[in-house]
């Protein structure tokens, strides 16, 4: 099965969803499919409530179970009916925010999960939005619409960071991003790779 899948990846306040959303100014919306992980399936209202139980314990493996749970349910149900429908989705999270956020489960446990759960769809290439953590957390303090988990994750963005960064040192098709360039300079670069990629596999 031919696709075009990609995701973009990197710690609460990065900017990444702001691109996103900058992205789909620029091209034409009807080739594209965007969705979000989690929160783009009506399982987000039953993970947020179970997670919210979870928050003041250390569960990473439940935590993590949870978050495979509603990714499947999302590659069942909104990825897959846009690659029939030909679409190019783009997606503000996948997998690798599970090996990142999560990283306290053994890698080997998460991946095995994945592969047989993911109805082998992967990302056809991932933008890696890096910032610094302390522009990060100051962007996340601004904010006025975080839930527990923002709290949750904004005392540990240094951490989580170098997480990503350790992922993605030798990982193919990965592209990172400078968050502290402009924002048209991101969004030509990255309209440009996806149209690339999408040649490459259409």
């Amino acid at each position: 099965m031919k696709y075009t899948f990609i995701v973009f990846e990197g710690i609460d306040g990065s900017g990444k969803t702001t691109l996103i959303n900058n992205i789909k100014k620029h091209i034409q919306e009807e080739k594209y499919f965007f969705t979000k992980e989690p929160g783009n399936t009506d399982f987000k209202f039953f993970l947020y409530s179970l997670l919210e139980l979870l928050k003041d314990t250390e569960e990473p493996e439940t935590e993590y179970l949870l978050f495979a749970a509603e990714r499947t349910h999302h590659i069942k149900t909104k990825i897959i009916p846009a690659i029939l429908d030909n679409k190019i989705i783009i997606s503000d999270r996948f997998i690798d925010s599970s090996l990142v956020y999560q990283s306290d489960c053994k890698k080997n446990f998460m991946e095995k999960i994945f592969k047989k759960t993911n109805y082998n769809i992967v990302p056809s290439l991932t933008f890696f939005c890096k910032i610094n953590p302390k522009i990060a957390t100051q962007r996340i303090t601004e904010r006025k619409n975080n839930n527990f988990l923002d709290e949750k994750y904004k005392k540990k963005l240094e951490y989580l960071d170098k997480q990503y960064r350790k992922l993605y040192k030798n990982k193919k098709n990965v592209i990172t991003l400078d968050m502290t360039k402009s924002l048209d300079e991101l969004t030509t670069t990255c309209i440009t790779s996806i149209e690339e990629i999408h040649n490459k596999f259409s």
